[in-house]
């Protein structure tokens, strides 16, 4: 069977975690793995370590830039996706671009961090534990943008209130990536 680009690439990047001293053992999985992947299929790829990796700033930087954009700088951010979903009253579309978003929200506080994802599990309790660096009210505000998903109340609005206190963490930080 060939192997597509994503799982040869995964590969290299397997084996090149698999040099690192701090690196136990190296997983590759979901659909890469299972032979249901197609051109947008992601790579997940499980590094488990006994100690820090140390984070390169060139792979900080091109997190945030690669991240920067899609929550609302861009037309087809996330939150332009989001004002569209609200007009037409489409929750669950809503909540699957919301979930995009804090994807990327969580990729780019970690990487002002200089921290590893953690995974897709309990991202706000390791941000508050972990992170140095957080927006202001952080917690609040992701509870207010979950619960205005949930009521379809007002999610623009908190949305935007999350957003900004990213930009301003990524000013304080002297991470400015604004266009």
């Amino acid at each position: 069977m060939s192997r597509s680009y994503p799982f040869l690439l995964a590969q290299t990047l397997a084996q090149r975690y698999a040099e690192l001293p701090q690196v136990e053992a190296v997983a590759l999985a979901g659909s890469q793995t299972a032979g249901v992947a197609d051109h947008d299929s992601d790579i997940d790829l499980y590094v488990y370590v006994n100690a820090d990796i140390p984070h390169p700033e060139e792979l900080r930087r091109a997190i945030i830039a690669k991240n920067y954009p899609l929550p609302r700088r861009n037309l087809s951010s996330y939150r332009h996706q989001l004002e569209r979903i609200v007009a037409r009253n489409d929750w669950v579309s809503g909540h699957h671009r919301v979930a995009a978003l804090l994807a990327s929200y969580f990729d780019i506080l970690f990487a002002v961090n200089r921290l590893l994802h953690p995974g897709e599990k309990r991202l706000a309790a390791f941000a508050e534990k972990n992170c140095k660096l957080v927006p202001v009210g952080m917690s609040r505000e992701l509870n207010k943008l979950l619960g205005a998903v949930a009521f379809e109340q007002n999610v623009l609005a908190k949305l935007d209130v999350l957003l900004e206190g990213l930009e301003d963490l990524l000013k304080r930080a002297q991470l400015d990536f604004s266009v």
